[in-house]
């Protein structure tokens, strides 16, 4: 698969990612559970594109393991004040 059509790929995925979790959170209130799933579609749409379309995938190993550990203690960090916020 040349590198155009792998980037195609991975936006559509990023459309269905976006389209499922605006559905989850529009169909479902905002209950805890429904609070995770649309923060671990967020995290997974936040990869896909800082390592295909920032190409931070061929950055140094240093530069992904600070993204890696930054975008999961933001997704933590929200995920938590929801809960403790309906506690």
């Amino acid at each position: 698969m040349n590198a155009s059509r792998k980037l195609t790929v991975i936006w559509l995925v990023l459309v269905c990612a976006t389209i499922a979790g605006w559905a989850l959170a529009e169909n479902h209130g905002a209950g805890r559970w429904t609070v995770v799933c649309v923060m671990l579609f967020a995290l997974f749409k936040a990869r896909l594109v800082f390592l295909h379309f920032m190409e931070l995938k061929v950055a140094p190993l240093g530069w992904r393991l600070i993204f890696e550990a930054w975008i999961a203690a933001c997704v933590a960090m929200i995920v938590a004040m929801q809960w403790i916020g309906r506690g």
